[in-house]
């Protein structure tokens, strides 16, 4: 699942592939960099994926990924430190700031 709550129609090996396909090349020349937000969010919603289809294996390793993406980010770090099979991972609500008691956002 994307941050944005939508699940890719690719195979789970092609989402992945793709994925390290975009990390390798990203420090190249002629290679795109995206935010370090983005980068997190990608790796979070193939690390659903894969919590979905019981692989904690890769799941921990994506969750790894994206901790690697976005360093210091708390909420990252303790997601890191608690995945568990039966846990969905929110990736809006791991990576976008909470909004603030009495508020509307």
């Amino acid at each position: 699942m994307t941050i944005a709550g939508m699940v890719p129609g690719w195979a789970l090996e092609v989402h992945d592939q793709t994925i390290e396909s975009y990390f390798k090349r990203r420090g190249s020349p002629s290679g795109l960099r995206f935010p370090r937000l983005y980068e997190a969010a990608v790796s979070l919603g193939l690390a659903e994926r894969y919590r979905m289809a019981g692989d904690l294996v890769n799941c921990r390793r994506l969750v790894a990924l994206a901790v690697e993406s976005h360093p210091g980010h708390q909420r990252l770090m303790e997601l890191e430190a608690s995945i568990a099979p039966d846990t969905p991972i929110r990736g809006a609500g791991v990576l976008l700031p909470r909004s603030e008691p009495g508020t509307d956002d």
